[in-house]
């Protein structure tokens, strides 16, 4: 009789075991889940904010014959200042480096909440190359013209590097020198160029020659 209560302790004992080790699989398996769910959200919240932004942008600056952004000095746009995980456009950026009229005080704000924000900028393509590890990396530049107040104008660039994933090869495989293309990823500004890291390419992948058409 002992033994057979013994025998059935253990079964229960075992039962409960295995219901113990079922719940704690599950559980792992929810939470990986959740956790996986919740960062897809995130960076699907992030490129749609960039990509917003970006949109912006084709209001703000027009584009000459050899393709460069023209911006009015006498009729700069007004930014709100930059918020924490706001996204940040293409124009907002270079507006922000080439105003004079701008106080070191936004300077300093926008620089602080600009690095690491989402991004999702068009620029002209120089070259891509393999970087360390699986690293790709595609330097970029954006041309742009000033009118100014009193007549007259100027024009400089900004050099822009992302950094791609392998997963990202046959997109980059396509792009020729001078094209187009629209790349989200998130700003870096940690050093004397401003970078766009874990880049992917909006589709569609090139925007020929001149941007728009």
């Amino acid at each position: 009789m002992q033994k057979k209560k013994k025998m059935s302790g253990c079964g229960i004992a075992a039962l409960i075991g295995g219901l113990l080790i079922l719940g704690v699989i599950v559980l792992a398996v929810f939470g990986f889940y959740w956790m996986f769910s919740a960062r897809k959200m995130e960076v699907e919240e992030k490129v749609a904010m960039a990509q917003s932004a970006a949109i912006r942008d084709s209001a703000i600056a027009s584009l000459d014959e050899d393709g460069r952004l023209l911006y009015d000095e006498s009729d700069w746009p007004v930014f709100e200042p930059l918020k924490p995980g706001d996204a940040v456009s293409r124009d907002h950026y270079l507006i922000s480096t080439i105003d004079t009229t701008a106080t070191e005080l936004a300077r300093e704000n926008f620089r602080e909440r600009a690095d690491g924000a989402p991004v999702a900028w068009t620029m002209k393509l120089e070259d891509v190359s393999s970087g360390p590890g699986d690293e790709l990396v595609a330097d970029f530049v954006i041309t742009y013209g000033i009118r100014h107040r009193g007549g007259g104008g100027s024009y400089s660039q900004l050099n822009v590097t992302a950094v791609f994933g392998e997963e990202e090869r046959e997109s980059l495989l396509k792009l020729r020198r001078g094209n187009w293309v629209t790349v989200n990823g998130t700003l870096s500004l940690s050093g004397r160029q401003p970078r766009i890291l874990d880049a992917n390419i909006v589709k569609p992948d090139v925007i020929n020659e001149k941007q728009g058409e």
